[in-house]
């Protein structure tokens, strides 16, 4: 299948990325039964994507996720808000748009402006462009609140049918694709608990 690191592989060999984000299976197949509240689910190829957080050091101050499927279009975008913070956007995109390819390194990102609810986000380089916005749905965004391996807590919203809408220009094909749906995953995190956000403790 295919696969996408958002992490710069020179960071990486120096041991200098930190914790960072792999996905392993970007356009997988789903089959199976899934039970909610007593209730079967059946999927029958449904799209799903498979993906990993690794590394010990938690450096982050906060950071964004996108994926999505729509027709022929595969669309993943990872940006990252670090606690010393660079001067500059950091997101790095991947997009499979039928036989075409789009990939822009982190160090590519234009604009990645995060909101309670949404992330604005562009990005260009020689090989095409991205901007777009997505959006957590109104209801229904799951909260998460876990510890890292050092301690530090993260507060992560996400949810499965947040909205995406995105203009990817593939340059040397001179195509461009207009991207709209309300069934892409959408997850952002940070350090704070989200204002107005009751929570309550899991036993």
């Amino acid at each position: 299948g295919r696969t996408v690191a958002h992490a710069p592989p020179l960071l990486v060999s120096l041991g200098l990325a930190g914790r960072s984000y792999q996905t392993a299976f970007a356009d997988l197949e789903l089959f199976g039964n899934v039970w909610i509240d007593g209730v079967r689910e059946v999927a029958q190829g449904a799209k799903g994507v498979l993906g990993h957080i690794y590394g010990k050091k938690q450096s982050l101050q906060g950071w964004t996720w996108v994926h999505a499927h729509a027709g022929d279009v595969v669309f993943e975008g990872l940006g990252a808000r670090f606690l010393s913070r660079p001067v500059w956007p950091v997101a790095s995109f991947v997009v499979w748009a039928g036989g075409l390819q789009l990939r822009i390194p982190a160090y590519q990102a234009r604009t990645s402006k995060v909101g309670r609810t949404t992330w604005e986000f562009a990005a260009r380089c020689g090989e095409g462009s991205i901007e777009g916005l997505a959006t957590l749905p109104d209801t229904g965004a799951a909260l998460v609140c876990y510890e890292g391996p050092n301690g530090a807590r993260t507060y992560c919203r996400n949810a499965r049918f947040g909205s995406l809408e995105a203009r990817v220009k593939f340059a040397a094909a001179g195509v461009e694709r207009d991207l709209k749906t309300t069934q892409s995953c959408v997850e952002i995190a940070a350090r704070q608990a989200p204002e107005g956000v009751e929570l309550t403790p899991v036993s």
